[in-house]
């Protein structure tokens, strides 16, 4: 018996000039819920769902500029899905002129589920205007998805920019741009819980005693 696992939390940019944040990860289900007294002869497998893995990102956006608009750049990392089944968050990112969005990935099913990644980025992207260059590098991730009985993770970003000026006979300047409002780094929402192997929902129940589990029977708490 196996409870469903956590979506993975997404990031949607809002439209606002600053959007720094993410949603948690989705708790995980439970593997048994109790109605009566119960005796139980366990032969097989119970476990808890994973919790989802939180998602996490930041936008930085210019007024409306005539002619062109708004310029945003933008980052958005997602959380992964929890064992079994959990789906991996999704990032929604309209508006964004620039930037690197990704899914957070899906874990598995069935009895040896694996759960699902949050995605990763430390690469720098490159802006060239005019003779300048404007390199922007994040360092983020998505929260991982959580196994059977186990939390989902969560995510973190941070993002450093510069511009590089290239000037004959001297060579290539480089001076930090500082990001405004001290608002990264930026440690993500939680990652979900991880659903109960057994919910006794206060039914008395012989066989397992209450306690948590990480055994090839039971993964997860057994509880009122």
């Amino acid at each position: 018996i196996l409870g469903r696992g956590g979506d993975g939390g997404g990031f949607v940019y809002n439209g606002n000039l600053l959007t720094i944040g993410g949603n948690p990860g989705n708790n995980g289900g439970n593997a048994m819920n109790l109605t009566s007294k119960t005796v139980l002869q366990n032969n097989g497998a119970i476990y808890g769902g994973g919790g989802g893995g939180g998602g996490v990102g930041f936008v930085l956006a210019t007024p409306n500029i005539p002619i062109i608009g708004s310029i945003a750049i933008g980052f958005g990392f997602c959380g992964g899905g929890g064992s079994e089944n959990g789906l991996g968050g999704v990032v929604n990112p309209g508006g964004i002129s620039i930037g690197l969005f990704q899914n957070g990935g899906n874990a598995t099913c069935c009895i040896a589920s694996v759960p699902g990644v949050g995605p990763s980025a430390t690469y720098p992207i490159n802006i060239p205007i005019s003779i300048a260059t404007i390199e922007i590098t994040p360092s983020a991730y998505g929260g991982n998805g959580g196994g059977y009985g186990q939390a989902g993770t969560a995510g973190y970003i941070n993002v450093t920019l510069q511009v590089c000026v290239t000037i004959p006979f001297i060579g290539t300047i480089c001076e930090p741009i500082p990001i405004p409002g001290g608002f990264l780094p930026f440690y993500g929402p939680p990652g979900g819980a991880p659903g109960e192997a057994i919910k006794r929902n206060n039914n008395p129940l012989t066989g397992i005693p209450d306690g948590t589990y990480n055994s090839a029977q039971v993964k997860g708490q057994v509880g009122p």
